[in-house]
């Protein structure tokens, strides 16, 4: 499974500055998705709205049919929230 984590940083911080919190979220998602999870980072300008104009935050990209194929067939709670 891959999660990338896209990160507008605000005007005037380098995005080598949050080196030590993106450590500690890639920790924490592998913790939760398992440690075969790769996470990727990416710096972007901005995050397009979807078509009705909400701005989701996050976006499921693999077909359902094969959700519960990803986790080995188990699929948590759907309740499970993660805090940031």
């Amino acid at each position: 499974m891959r999660v990338t984590i896209k990160i507008i940083p605000s005007a005037g911080n380098d995005p080598k500055d949050f080196q030590q919190d993106l450590d500690k979220i890639g920790a924490l998602l592998r913790s939760i998705l398992g440690e075969n999870c790769v996470i990727a980072h990416e710096f972007v300008n901005e995050i397009p709205p979807t078509k009705s104009g909400k701005y989701l935050h996050t976006v499921c990209k693999i077909p359902t049919a094969d959700r519960g194929s990803q986790r080995g067939g188990q699929v948590g709670p759907a309740n499970q929230k993660v805090v940031l």
